[in-house]
């Protein structure tokens, strides 16, 4: 029986030893890879990439074939446009004055070329893929 994208999106992932590595937070593709990639955020929130073919068994939790190590894999980035940032140099306090864009305007990230969104608490616009503001 398959199981699907919504299907795994949020279990418990475990060890073979019964041990909580943490949840499913989303299912990837690497680049060049044939099978895909199952995203893992510990309860630290540190995120691994396991490939499917490491999963032992998945039904109401997902139990890995091999024990899997958090501790080797980097911690997500905890920054919201929410939290307070560090005071800003004198290049963004001037960006923090910025006007309000007019209804409808779209701006979209340099780096990454996605759809900008404006965050009137900051009067910044911030780029969700690249979590920072432009």
């Amino acid at each position: 029986m398959a199981i699907t994208h919504d299907g795994l999106v949020g279990k418990k992932v475990y060890n073979p030893d019964a041990g909580m590595v943490g949840e499913v937070s989303d299912i990837g593709f690497s680049v060049g890879a044939s099978q895909p990639m199952l995203l893992i955020k510990g309860p630290d929130g540190s995120m691994a990439e396991v490939p499917w073919g490491s999963v032992g068994s998945a039904k109401d939790i997902v139990i890995m074939k091999e024990a899997v190590d958090m501790t080797k894999f980097r911690k997500a980035s905890t920054f919201a446009p929410t939290q307070q940032a560090k005071a800003p140099d004198p290049q963004v306090r001037a960006a923090v004055n910025a006007p309000e864009p007019a209804a409808g305007t779209k701006r979209f990230c340099t780096s990454c070329g996605k759809e900008l969104t404006w965050i009137p608490e900051y009067k910044r616009w911030y780029c969700y893929k690249e979590k920072k503001y432009a």
